[in-house]
C-alpha cells in the first residue's frame, strides 16, 4: 500500500485531549515510575517542536521508544526544575555556544557510527536474505529518521529492519495472517503496525500507548493510512470493535480503553514495555488480554532484553507467569549492532 502522504501532521487538540485524559486515570493506567518523566519531556518537546522531525538528532520527543540518534541533551530535559537549565544552556551566551558546538560534534561522531554500522550490514548475509524475501515498498525514514542504510535503491530504516528480523522469528511460532486481529501494548510510533500491514497483510488492529506515546504513533500512521487510523478522540467513550469486513482498521488506544474493547483478538504483542511497567500493571493486562482470546485460538507475543536493571525493570523469564499457557522461547540475534533479545510465544 503507498502512503497517502509524505507530511506528518501536528493535531494540538488531539495532543492536549489525549495527555488531560491520560493524567485522569488510575495509576494503573498511567505511565509507571520507568516512564514518568520521559513522557513530561516528550509533551514539551511536542509542543515545542512539532512532529514534522520528531525522529531526528534534536529532537526530545520520542526518547525511548523512536529510533532518533539523541545529540542533544537539551533536548530531554524540558520540564520542572530541568527546563531553567535547559533554557539557559540553550539561550544564554556564553553557554549556548559552548553546548552548540558540542552538539556539532557529537553529531559528526554519531553520522560516523552510523557510516561504519552501514558498513558491516551490508555485507550481513542475514539482511539480504531478509531483503529477499521482503519487498519493502514504503517509506521507512519518514519523520527524519537518521539512521538508516542505502541499499538496493531504497532508504531503509536500522529500526525497522531490527523489527522486521524480530517479526520474521515471530511468525515461525506466531502465525499471522490478513485475516489476524492483533493487538499490541507499548506500540512505538507504529513501526509493527506498519510493518504487518504492508508486509503480512494484517487488515484489523489494536494499537495501545500511554500518553504522549499514543498521539506520536497516531499521527506516523495518520500520515500513511489517513482515515484508517481511528484515533483516540474517535473511540473516546465507545465500545470498541472492528467492522465485519477487510478494510484497514487502526484502533489507537490510551491504556484504559482496555475495558472498552468487545472484540475477539487473535494475536497479542508486546516488545520490550512489559518489564518497564510495575508488575501489577502487567498482571492488569494479562487478565484482559486472556478474556479477549478465544479458548485455545489466542496466541501471545512477548519480546524482552537479554538483560535487566532491578532498579528500573523486571527480569523477562517473569513475563510467560503472568499469561500461563504452553511457552516456547527462543533467543534471536539482534541484525543491527550487537547483543540478543529474548522472545516468548505462548499458546492460550
Amino acid at each position: 500500500m503507498e502512503p497517502k502522504s509524505a507530511t506528518i501532521l501536528d493535531d494540538r487538540k488531539l495532543l492536549k485531549q489525549i495527555v488531560s485524559d491520560g493524567k485522569r486515570q488510575d495509576a494503573m493506567y498511567r505511565p509507571g515510575p520507568y516512564w514518568e518523566e520521559k513522557t513530561k519531556n516528550a509533551v514539551r518537546e511536542l509542543t515545542r517542536q512539532g512532529m514534522g522531525n520528531f525522529r531526528g538528532s534534536e529532537n526530545g520527543a520520542g526518547n525511548s521508544f523512536t529510533d532518533n540518534i539523541l545529540v542533544d541533551i537539551r533536548s530531554v530535559n524540558n520540564f520542572g526544575l530541568h527546563s531553567i537549565f535547559s533554557y539557559l544552556l540553550r539561550k544564554i551566551f556564553p553557554f549556548n555556544r559552548l553546548f552548540d558546538h558540542q552538539v556539532k560534534l557529537t553529531d559528526a561522531y554519531s553520522r560516523e557510527a552510523v557510516k561504519r554500522a552501514n558498513e558491516k550490514l551490508s555485507q550481513d548475509v542475514r539482511l539480504h536474505g531478509l531483503l529477499d524475501k521482503y519487498q519493502i515498498n514504503f517509506e521507512t525514514t519518514r519523520g527524519g529518521c537518521g539512521s538508516f542504510l542505502e541499499i538496493r535503491g531504497k532508504e531503509l530504516s536500522h529500526h525497522y529492519l531490527e523489527l522486521l528480523w524480530t517479526l520474521d522469528h515471530l511468525v515461525s511460532l506466531v502465525p499471522v495472517t490478513q485475516h489476524t486481529k492483533f493487538m499490541e501494548i507499548g506500540g512505538g510510533f507504529g513501526t509493527n503496525v506498519h510493518l504487518l500491514a504492508e508486509l503480512f497483510g494484517v487488515r484489523k488492529f489494536l494499537y495501545l500507548d500511554i500518553a504522549p506515546n499514543l498521539y506520536v504513533g497516531t499521527q506516523y500512521l495518520k500520515s500513511f493510512y489517513g482515515e484508517s487510523v481511528i484515533d483516540y478522540s474517535l473511540a473516546k467513550g465507545s465500545s470498541i470493535t472492528f467492522s465485519k469486513n477487510s478494510d484497514l482498521e487502526i484502533f489507537c488506544l490510551l491504556p484504559h480503553q482496555i475495558q472498552n474493547v468487545g472484540d475477539v483478538i487473535d494475536v497479542f504483542h508486546n516488545a520490550h514495555s512489559f518489564v518497564e511497567m510495575p508488575r501489577y500493571v502487567v498482571q492488569n493486562y494479562a487478565g484482559f488480554i486472556k478474556k479477549f482470546m478465544s479458548s485455545g485460538q489466542g496466541q501471545v507475543s512477548l519480546v524482552s532484553y537479554d538483560s535487566f536493571d532491578s532498579n528500573t525493570t523486571f527480569n523477562p523469564d517473569l513475563l510467560p507467569s503472568f499469561f500461563g499457557g504452553e511457552v516456547k522461547q527462543q533467543s534471536i540475534e539482534t541484525l543491527v549492532g550487537e547483543g540478543k533479545m529474548f522472545s516468548y510465544a505462548i499458546q492460550l
